[in-house]
């Protein structure tokens, strides 16, 4: 974490008797080798190297990994709505989402530890 001095406030709050403000700077990466489950898929990526060289642009150093892969947290409903987004549809998640807001549930709460509503 750094503290940086003297900075504009920006769009935050402003104390109208006190210019003087900060920045604080969080460093909250992850510091080691983790799979890549963040890379889109196989498919994805096959296509986006097929544009890439359509396009002309300067051949891909295509090292490894070279797309992502399911550690078993990705379930058929995440699926789905991948496939929402992949269509333009991604509001359709939107939707599927606010039809099951619960009052019951405090924020934050581990989804896994949920059973649904009865």
């Amino acid at each position: 974490m750094e503290i940086i001095k003297h900075q504009d406030s920006g769009h935050g709050p402003r104390d109208l008797s006190d210019p003087e403000d900060a920045s604080v700077l969080i460093d909250a990466t992850l510091k080691g080798t983790f799979p890549p489950v963040s890379l889109p898929k196989k498919e994805f990526m096959e296509q986006a190297a097929e544009i890439w060289d359509e396009l002309g642009l300067p051949k891909l150093k295509r090292g490894s990994p070279r797309y992502g892969y399911d550690l078993g947290e990705w379930t058929a409903e995440f699926e789905h709505m991948a496939d929402f987004a992949v269509k333009s549809e991604y509001w359709q998640t939107g939707k599927v989402i606010a039809q099951r807001r619960r009052n019951d549930v405090a924020m934050n709460t581990e989804v896994r530890t949920l059973k649904d509503e009865e």
